[in-house]
């Protein structure tokens, strides 16, 4: 993520949906440009808060008019709208929580759906293609999705069709044993599943940005979700074998449901008009400058690579002759490192 243009799309709260698609592709680049904006968060509890939240701390360099501390203050703070005093209650744990359910269904679905469709008796190619399906779809129902949340009374009115649609289509393919019913199914849930992280993402960005709360340390509990999850599922695969897959997304499409129902209300997304200053940086189209384009490629390159394990490595390694519970460890072991990470990004 450029620094600028980062900036400027957190301060944005009408784009802030739009925001979360792509939120770790900008937040890289970001903190390549600027390795210090780290240093500027140091957990505290603000007094009188009743909810126990880390609160954000301006660095000293904020009073010396660092460039980057200028970048950080504005995107924290917008004078262009009009922010509540006190957030909504329970706020962290809410927005902490709208990151466990999708997490915990993903951990299910990517990881242990293959196998379903292996013992269904598909072929290599059907499920790869069935596979795939999320990460096509997505590039319609993100932006679509996104645009729905700018203009719905609440983002989270969004969030709840999202959920109610992917639970729907969970119980259908119960009753699909074939490849099309399959995939027509699993097209449509992920279609209307793709904008609820993302929005999810808004709401906690929204939640940093008015009354600063510590990102990494909410966001952290959707990763600890996906670990318990797929530990779940490996444990569930040694004992019931693939037949396991869609009862268990069901329940977690369920809790999905209730956990949206839940959300914290915000309410609709107010415009905020564009900076004055920097005219030659506010006119141009940040999609193609050549920095953000290298960090879209290698994103790409990255879920690419991701694809192929997501279809093909939790049946190898069982043809291997590896454990469903021993699967369910070499699935969590990168994603201990990415909560270490979300842990250590607030201090």
């Amino acid at each position: 993520m450029a620094s600028a243009n980062f900036a400027k799309m957190i301060n944005e709260d009408k784009r802030s949906s739009r925001f979360g698609c792509c939120m770790f592709a900008h937040l890289f680049n970001y903190l390549q440009r600027m390795p210090g904006i780290f240093l500027a968060y140091v957990p505290h509890r603000a007094s009188g808060d009743s909810q126990g939240s880390w609160r954000r701390r301006a660095s000293a360099a904020n009073s010396n008019g660092a460039p980057w501390c200028r970048r950080t203050s504005s995107m924290l703070h917008s004078p262009t709208l009009t922010t509540p005093s006190e957030p909504p209650a329970l706020f962290a744990w809410r927005a902490a929580l709208l990151f466990c359910a999708p997490m915990m269904a993903n951990g299910i679905g990517l990881l242990y759906l293959p196998v379903l469709l292996h013992d269904l008796g598909m072929t290599d190619v059907e499920i790869g293609i069935i596979v795939s399906i999320p990460f096509l779809v997505r590039m319609i129902g993100m932006p679509i999705g996104a645009a729905l949340a700018d203009r719905v009374s609440d983002r989270a009115m969004v969030m709840i069709w999202s959920a109610v649609v992917s639970l729907a289509t969970a119980v259908m393919m119960l009753f699909a044993g074939s490849f099309w019913p399959i995939a027509l199914f699993y097209s449509i849930q992920n279609l209307f599943y793709s904008p609820f992280v993302p929005i999810a993402e808004s709401i906690l960005v929204s939640g940093v940005r008015r009354w600063g709360f510590d990102y990494g340390l909410l966001r952290l509990w959707g990763s600890v979700a996906f670990v318990a999850s797929t530990l779940l599922g490996g444990w569930l695969l040694e004992l019931y074998g693939g037949a396991m897959v869609l009862p268990t997304m069901v329940i977690f499409f369920a809790l999905n449901l209730v956990i949206a129902v839940a959300a914290p209300r915000l309410g609709r997304a107010a415009p905020v008009a564009r900076p004055v200053s920097d005219d030659h940086v506010a006119r141009r189209n940040p999609f193609w400058q050549a920095d953000f384009l290298l960090v879209i490629v290698g994103a790409a390159i990255v879920q690419g690579s991701h694809g192929l394990l997501f279809a093909f490595a939790t049946n190898y390694w069982t043809s291997r002759g590896i454990s469903g519970v021993e699967i369910s460890f070499l699935w969590t072991a990168g994603v201990a490192a990415e909560i270490l990470l979300f842990y250590l990004s607030g201090r």
